[in-house]
């Protein structure tokens, strides 16, 4: 099952918007079984295993390419 979430966290986008570009906050990350991806966030060696941004390529291109 595959599920949307929100992350109530900041990002740059702040500094985006005062530039007039809307931030959308779309973050393609497939997650492998059992990952604590969500915890390496923002952490002190902050990190994202290659294999979650590998398969979160294909969304991305998927999102793209739909529209």
């Amino acid at each position: 099952i595959v599920l949307p979430f929100t992350f109530p966290a900041s990002t740059d986008g702040q500094h985006l918007a005062r530039l007039g570009i809307a931030p959308y906050g779309f973050a393609p990350l497939v997650v492998p079984p059992g990952g604590q991806v969500i915890d390496l966030f923002h952490a002190r060696d902050e990190r994202v295993p290659v294999i979650a941004v590998h398969e979160g390529l294909g969304v991305l291109l998927d999102f793209l390419t739909a529209y």
